[in-house]
């Protein structure tokens, strides 16, 4: 089969599939614990006591992987559109993301379809109507995330008029932008929040994007870098306005392609210019986390968080040898592996910054006849719980403490 075609196909797969179909045996591990569904309505994260006032030095930034709007994630929204649909699919996640951390969420889907059919085009094609765009806006931050990355390969998907629109339904929602906005100085942009006295700004671009921006009457315009050379001096700009500075990557890379020895010495670039977090994303898998030293002390590297929500493993049914004619993005359960990187930062009396804690709360992304839903790994049956964890502890390192 031609390549394109072949892309084509297993795009049809990925917006289709709705993971309806009953999981054979091998999946009846696949359901949550009893036990674990009330602790973890109750556990919050240890890194960030509600109860106990944090040092006005400290900050928390939590990160996680992309959002993907495929076309059968989208159809589980509208059967528990009673239940908040996406609120419904993420909501384990407010009980893990605490008020004083600052969070940032990967959109890797326009939220609209009125310019490009939905789904037309690349399997990435993604889109969905005005109402649930609007929808899905309030429910990221209603789960707990304070902005939104929209500098990836499918920004856009639905034209530069619908990236526009996207942009605005989530500041609409009281969430941050940044790697986009209305001309190129805007899109390169830091958004800049603060928590406790400690100022944190974010930048994200995307080494490459997937369409052409096509109608575009807002001139909306996306951070994009092949070789970096804007995002450094984005970052070292961005040194001067916050105490800690995280830089989001959309790596030019397929999906299981791991990053290369040019997005490693572009990681440390990033770093040596002023950022305190390189967190990359666009490989659909997890990837390592190490802790590294800068200029200003401790920093951080996550080469890929993986996906957050996704229809990717849709197609998983606990095969230790899957079908070599299945597309592996569809059934590789590595695909459903989450997860909320958590890096706690302290600013010193001599200005330099100090990683207090670094910490993974390992997500498992359900698929099943109730739909898709991201769910906190613990919850999950004993035999699953343990080999997800093992694999979501090898993915991410020993730099990095994984709870479940």
């Amino acid at each position: 089969m031609a390549a394109n075609a072949r892309f084509w196909v297993l795009g049809l797969a990925l917006v289709g599939c709705r993971g309806s179909a009953r999981p054979d045996a091998a999946v009846a591990l696949d359901v949550p614990r009893v036990d674990a569904v009330a602790e973890a309505a109750v556990d919050g994260p240890v890194d960030v006591p509600v109860d106990v006032p944090a040092p006005s030095r400290r900050v928390v930034v939590t990160l996680s992987g992309d959002i993907m709007l495929h076309r059968g994630v989208l159809a589980h929204f509208e059967d528990h559109a009673a239940q908040g649909g996406l609120a419904w699919a993420l909501n384990w996640i407010a009980s893990i993301i605490a008020p004083r951390e600052v969070s940032l969420a990967w959109l890797d889907s326009p939220l609209t379809d009125a310019f490009r059919p939905p789904f037309a085009g690349a399997p990435g094609a993604l889109g969905t109507t005005r109402a649930v765009g609007r929808t899905v806006a309030r429910d990221l931050a209603r789960v707990g995330f304070d902005g939104v990355c929209l500098a990836t390969q499918h920004a856009y998907d639905q034209m530069g008029d619908g990236l526009t629109e996207t942009a605005a339904a989530l500041r609409g929602a009281g969430l941050g932008v940044v790697g986009a906005g209305d001309s190129e100085e805007a899109a390169w942009t830091p958004w800049v929040t603060e928590r406790d006295g400690m100022r944190v700004a974010f930048l994200c671009f995307t080494q490459r994007v997937q369409m052409g921006a096509g109608r575009n009457a807002t001139h909306a315009t996306v951070a994009q870098s092949i070789d970096g050379a804007r995002a450094i001096a984005a970052v070292t700009a961005a040194r001067a306005q916050a105490d800690v500075v995280v830089a989001g990557v959309q790596w030019n890379r397929a999906p299981f392609r791991p990053v290369g020895e040019d997005q490693r010495a572009l990681a440390r670039q990033l770093v040596e210019a002023g950022a305190d977090v390189v967190v990359g994303s666009g490989v659909v898998t997890q990837a390592r986390v190490e802790r590294v030293t800068s200029p200003r002390g401790d920093a951080v590297i996550a080469w890929s968080m993986g996906s957050l929500l996704s229809n990717y493993g849709a197609q998983w049914r606990g095969l230790d040898n899957p079908s070599p004619a299945i597309e592996r993005v569809l059934v590789d359960p590595a695909t459903r592996d989450a997860a909320l990187m958590r890096a706690q930062f302290e600013r010193m009396d001599d200005g330099r910054l100090s990683l207090v804690t670094l910490t993974a709360n390992a997500l498992w992304m359900q698929h099943g006849e109730e739909g898709v839903r991201v769910v906190p790994l613990r919850m999950m049956e004993t035999d699953l719980r343990r080999a997800r964890a093992r694999a979501v502890t090898e993915a991410l390192g020993t730099a990095v403490r994984v709870r479940e």
